[in-house]
């Protein structure tokens, strides 16, 4: 069962009014995901956008059969909301990573069930999800949205990505990172630009950046 406070308390729905909330729950199924089982796949139309109740999900992409993380999404966040809006299918893969994922899902089907029963319970919902699509469009134009994460990060050493290091003078590293620590005291993450290791504090990154699908920055 989806909770109304559960919705409250994520990113994309904490400004909608609870009463939409306990509407909006009560159309939603939940599915449970096992870990490394596939959610999205850009091969597979989607028409459902997800809320992660409990556990966590990885977002990716393969680029010229090269895994590209994009963020992993925890607790409170949801997904898919684009091919939900445009009906058509993914950009990227999203896949679970812990033992059990448990997902609220929102259909088409659902959706205009709640259009016919409160047509303002839905234009609230609508208008929730498409600021939460603008606020990881402003997120991707600044760099890489990884929440700060310790465990995005840490995919990104896992999988030896390579990204683009903007710090606050201005200079650009592309670059794998080797280690990054921000539990320290004064946080730094070492880095490898073709062959030669860097370490730059961590206070001084302005922004992480993937390569787009044709590998530019």
């Amino acid at each position: 069962m989806v909770r109304a406070g559960d919705l409250l308390r994520s990113q994309a729905f904490k400004d909608c009014p609870e009463a939409v909330t306990e509407k909006l729950s009560g159309f939603m199924d939940v599915k449970t995901f096992a870990a490394n089982e596939h959610i999205l796949d850009p091969s597979n139309p989607s028409d459902a956008f997800y809320f992660i109740i409990e556990g966590r999900v990885e977002i990716y992409r393969a680029i010229r059969g090269v895994m590209q993380i994009l963020c992993v999404l925890d607790v409170g966040d949801i997904f898919g909301e684009v091919s939900f809006m445009d009906m058509q299918p993914p950009s990227a893969s999203a896949v679970a990573v812990d033992e059990k994922v448990k997902l609220a899902v929102l259909t088409q089907e659902s959706f205009v069930k709640l259009k016919k029963e409160d047509p303002d319970a839905c234009c609230e919902m609508v208008m929730c999800l498409m600021r939460e699509l603008g606020r990881k469009f402003r997120a991707l134009n600044e760099g890489l949205d990884v929440k700060s994460s310790e465990w995005a990060l840490h995919e990104l050493i896992l999988h030896k990505q390579e990204v683009k290091i903007t710090t606050n003078a201005n200079i650009d590293y592309v670059c794998r990172i080797d280690y990054c620590d921000t539990a320290q005291i004064s946080p730094m993450m070492k880095i490898d630009v073709q062959g030669q290791m860097v370490l730059i504090p961590f206070h001084q990154i302005q922004s992480i950046k993937l390569p787009n699908r044709y590998g530019r920055y």
